[in-house]
């Protein structure tokens, strides 16, 4: 059964700076990966959280009392004074997400990274609700950008001191998309999609329940 999925959108949203990290290419660690900030107000945050709070008061597991993960681990506090907040969210390209511009220009995913503080964009997002050996919450994942105003990125970003490089390629799955992924494995599992469970599983190997899930792959692939 397909998890309950909600969409969220933000609307004339202020780009704090947009990271792609990876070597575009399909396997473990190694797609693209794809994360946009945007600046927030306290009321848009109030309104966000609002949302995810209903989400998973209508679709939580009657065991479950709160989210695993707090969503307010989505935001952080502005460095600029265009926002009170910055809003986190990522995806990897493999999954679905695009990059689209507005009156029909083209504007493809390979120039998500040119994409700077200030541009402005219609960011949709999708919150997903997962209930697996790994816990029980609310995941967020970026879907759609449009693409309203275009400043180009130079240089680089900062954040709470942290300094982003434009080369950096990081490749460590957040919390949300491991569990993710665990659910995509798992309900593999129950369809008897071998070959996909089979490339979830290369995307778990650095889990600490790696062998469990190794373990129970085997077992539905003997007894299928």
């Amino acid at each position: 059964m397909a998890a309950p999925r909600m969409n969220l959108k933000l609307d004339n949203a202020v780009v704090a700076f947009a990271v792609l990290t990876g070597e575009g290419r399909k396997g473990k660690k190694s797609e693209n990966e794809y994360t946009l900030a945007v600046e927030v107000t306290k009321k848009q945050k109030r309104d966000i959280l609002k949302q995810v709070n209903e989400f998973w008061e209508e679709n939580k597991p009657k065991k479950a009392k709160k989210p695993k993960e707090d969503p307010e681990k989505w935001f952080s506090e502005s460095q600029d004074n265009k926002g009170d907040f910055v809003f986190w969210a990522s995806e990897i390209v493999s999954k679905s997400i695009s990059l689209e511009r507005a009156k029909g220009t083209t504007f493809g995913m390979k120039h998500f990274k040119d994409l700077g503080a200030g541009s402005v964009v219609d960011a949709s997002y999708s919150l997903f609700l997962y209930d697996n050996s790994y816990g029980t919450g609310i995941g967020l994942r970026l879907s759609v950008v449009l693409l309203k105003e275009f400043v180009k990125h130079t240089g680089n970003s900062t954040l709470g001191g942290e300094k982003i490089d434009d080369d950096d390629e990081g490749g460590v799955a957040t919390e949300d998309e491991m569990s993710e992924v665990i659910s995509d494995f798992e309900e593999a599992l129950e369809d008897k999609d071998f070959d996909d469970a089979e490339e979830l599983l290369e995307e778990l190997e650095d889990h600490a329940d790696y062998k469990k899930f190794k373990k129970a792959f085997k077992k539905a692939k003997k007894n299928k």
